[in-house]
């Protein structure tokens, strides 16, 4: 699979609001209805609190639930296949089968659509020095006896285990997930999940062969600091040695990172050199990181043609299955679209989010995310996204966020909800960094529609804080930014104290 250099690289685009409307006129087609099932049977699945191994019907019995026909029905299980989250099992005692949790489901979409941007080794770990060491604080404070035994228990297995990356980094992510889930914040463990598992599967597999012993011997120990200071119920010592591991992790990634992103992937050996194991992604996957990447490199524009399947085919030299297999996903996250007809073929589109944002906000309101966690989660992606706005802001970026201060200036009642949302939502798309912009969506999507009206003072205080967090945004003020973006959010918290609804 290619993935980026170290060296970071602007996004080709911010991460847009929401799905788009299809646009007929583009040639392109609304939703297909093995899509909309799709979706429809992992909010079921989201919603119900299904267990791994439990069925959700047969085929006949969907059919007749979701009143849609079988290849209709076949098409939505084959996408949900993609993303491993149900399979289908013929025979007696068979149905669609739940394979994974429902968090797992939503880490998966979150980690795809970012490995789909193609998003960089410094982006990444920039991200997860913001997420992580939230993490590592929040199971210092929380944990009880039985979570501290199974920590001290991994790290334990992990110190016993031979200096092979192949053979420790699965334990390494069962030790960052398990420290996720401790922090007990649902968002803050599916945006720690993503991140781990992107890193594993878009990058630590890459540089297995060249990792020495002694970097492993590193990490081992890094994450025996963090445990200890969870267990010692050390928030700010978790927090440091999560951050201090993050960064050591960071450096070595760099030093070891091959390039692979210029080598264009043209014949069935250089795909088939990946072999999938535990840490690494199917062949489907592969492909289908291999096309995006194409496009990012060859600076692909929506609309442009990437040839005929019969021509792909040969291209990345791998069976009709699995390269339907690897269009399904980019067309699930919006990369392209299948195109009939004499000029057809596979067409470039507009990345749309909009699958990943709700997949998270399903598994979020099925976990009865409240006003704590939200603001826990909500307050390290707004305050990081403020500063690195000011930092990176250009030219064309301070145009855009002037754009919509005057339009959230300009609203009243209602509106001024609205209006923040969309501005605080730019000002994550502006941080340049895609990760963090998809978290700060999920955050502020989660209670879209939900917003009751504020009193005329709050609505002109929130219209005043905003507008005091741009001007140090356009600035260029990183740490006014970050300072304004704070105050901003301890607003929010007193807001909601007294039962306001006050969600950016």
């Amino acid at each position: 699979m290619s993935t980026r250099s170290a060296k970071a690289k602007p996004p080709r685009a911010p991460v847009p609001a929401a799905a788009k409307p299809r646009d007929a006129s583009a040639g392109e087609t609304s939703d297909k209805l093995g899509t909309v099932i799709a979706k429809q049977i992992e909010a079921e699945v989201l919603r119900g609190g299904w267990t791994v191994g439990q069925s959700l019907g047969s085929e006949q019995e969907l059919m007749q639930r979701f009143k849609v026909s079988r290849s209709s029905l076949r098409e939505a299980i084959r996408q949900l296949e993609i993303h491993g989250q149900v399979r289908m099992v013929r025979g007696v005692g068979g149905g669609l089968i739940v394979t994974e949790k429902p968090y797992q489901a939503a880490e998966r979409a979150l980690a795809i659509y970012l490995e789909l941007l193609n998003a960089g080794v410094d982006e990444l770990f920039e991200a997860r020095k913001i997420i992580e060491p939230l993490g590592a604080r929040l199971a210092a404070e929380r944990a009880d006896d039985d979570q501290l035994l199974k920590l001290r228990e991994l790290v334990n297995e992990l110190d016993a285990m031979p200096p092979k990356l192949e053979i420790v980094v699965p334990q390494h992510l069962a030790i960052r997930n398990m420290i996720g889930e401790i922090a007990a914040n649902p968002a803050l463990a599916i945006f720690v999940g993503a991140l781990n598992r992107y890193t594993v599967e878009a990058i630590a597999h890459e540089i297995a062969a060249s990792f020495s012993s002694r970097s492993v011997a590193d990490g081992n120990a890094h994450k025996r600091r963090i445990v200890d200071a969870i267990v010692a119920q050390d928030p700010s010592g978790a927090e440091a040695a999560m951050r201090a591991d993050l960064e050591n992790r960071h450096a070595i990634l760099r030093r070891h990172f091959r390039n692979r992103a210029k080598r264009e992937l043209t014949d069935a050996r250089s795909l088939t050199a990946y072999v999938p194991t535990k840490i690494h992604p199917k062949l489907g996957q592969i492909v289908a990181m291999t096309i995006a990447h194409e496009i990012d490199l060859r600076g692909m524009a929506p609309g442009d043609r990437l040839g005929s399947e019969p021509d792909l085919l040969v291209k990345y030299g791998v069976s009709r299955a699995v390269f339907r297999e690897a269009i399904r996903i980019l067309e699930v996250h919006g990369f392209v679209r299948t195109r009939r007809g004499h000029l057809g073929g596979l067409m470039v589109t507009e990345p749309n989010p909009s699958y990943t944002i709700d997949c998270a906000i399903e598994f979020l309101r099925a976990s009865r995310m409240n006003r704590k966690h939200f603001q826990e989660v909500r307050n390290v992606t707004a305050v990081s996204s403020a500063q690195l706005a000011a930092e990176r802001i250009n030219k064309p970026r301070r145009a855009a966020l002037a754009a919509a201060l005057s339009a959230h200036q300009a609203s009243n009642a209602g509106g001024v909800t609205v209006t923040a949302r969309a501005l605080h939502a730019l000002i994550g798309d502006l941080s340049g960094n895609r990760a963090l912009a998809i978290f700060n969506r999920v955050v502020l999507e989660l209670n879209s529609g939900r917003d009751a009206g504020l009193p005329d003072d709050v609505n002109l205080a929130v219209q005043s804080n905003d507008t005091r967090i741009c001007e140090a945004i356009m600035a260029g003020d990183g740490p006014l930014a970050r300072r304004r973006m704070s105050e901003h959010m301890a607003d929010v918290a007193r807001w909601t104290e007294l039962g306001l609804t006050v969600f950016r």
